[in-house]
């Protein structure tokens, strides 16, 4: 599948209000064909080889300019720090309204645990109804850093492509990596393991004994935000590589599962069910050449 249609995909399931916050991918290649428009004018406009002499295929072999000599590449740049700012800053910004959400729903918990009694009689399904919002939230917001670090190094890879300079390497290595909350988004990922759990710690200690079970319509935008967040791994995996975090690995879990059933229906159908295949994680970046990206399959 293109990159460009997977990044539509994901904004078409997160917030609407997040569409104008993800990185401006047309734009960005709006800028790259500026670019090859300024670059045949100007090769056009030099004097002709000498008799016997060959051209350079390369329009940087025929042009003499450097990089920063050109308007269209500057103005690339440029943009192209544009759409990182904003994205690493609403991912912070997205992120500390996670932290202070589930600290809530912690409290809410921890109320819950301290009292028989409790005022209203039923905390404890306004508290996994709050962890199950979160959850999606928390999803969302993973796809959302996943598929603008894939983003930033497609973008990268098309323009050396047709300009003929090499920078992906050096401005991903350099620049994004900065961004470590964006890249590795470790607070996030910590915050989705602690709703996981909260859920099932609620389940066992709820006061009433209905469960409360995903609609239809939940349990589908939560497997479509999943089967999305799992299409972008393996963009940011071939830009990684193959090496995979086994820690991240073995803590995976179904969701879906997970926020549907209660803690005793799990432990009775143990034996009966199939065990499914651990969804793929990859481990962070680091400071590692992202050359094998697009390596082994056509994305363009």
């Amino acid at each position: 599948m293109k990159f460009a249609k997977t990044l539509q995909q994901v904004v078409s399931t997160s917030d609407p209000e997040w569409a104008p916050l993800f990185m401006n991918y047309k734009y960005l290649k709006k800028r790259i064909n500026a670019i090859k428009i300024m670059n045949n004018t100007y090769s056009n406009s030099l004097p002709q080889a000498d008799a016997g002499i060959e051209n350079s295929s390369s329009p940087h072999e025929t042009s003499k300019r450097s990089i920063t000599e050109s308007i269209g590449e500057r103005d690339f740049f440029k943009a192209l720090h544009a759409e990182l700012r904003k994205s690493s800053e609403f991912f912070r910004a997205a992120e500390q309204q996670m932290v202070i959400r589930i600290a809530r729903i912690k409290e809410g918990a921890r109320q819950l645990r301290e009292t028989f009694t409790v005022t209203h009689e039923n905390l404890d399904q306004m508290i996994m109804a709050a962890c199950l919002k979160l959850y999606k939230d928390l999803l969302m917001l993973e796809n959302y850093a996943i598929i603008n670090f894939c983003g930033f190094s497609k973008i990268l890879k098309k323009h050396d492509k047709n300009t003929g300079f090499v920078t992906r390497d050096r401005f991903m290595n350099n620049t994004v990596s900065r961004h470590e909350h964006l890249c590795k988004y470790e607070v996030l990922k910590r915050i989705i393991k602690e709703t996981e759990d909260l859920f099932v710690e609620i389940s066992k200690i709820s006061h009433t004994n209905t469960k409360l079970s995903l609609q239809t319509d939940e349990r589908i935008s939560i497997e479509s935000i999943l089967n999305l967040k799992f299409q972008a791994i393996r963009f940011k995996k071939s830009v990684c590589g193959d090496e995979v975090d086994s820690a991240e690995e073995a803590s995976t879990l179904d969701p879906p599962n997970k926020f549907s059933r209660r803690p005793e229906e799990e432990d009775a159908n143990n034996g009966d069910t199939e065990k499914t295949e651990a969804a793929p994680k990859i481990s962070p970046c680091e400071d590692k050449e992202p050359s094998s990206l697009f390596k082994r399959r056509r994305l363009d």
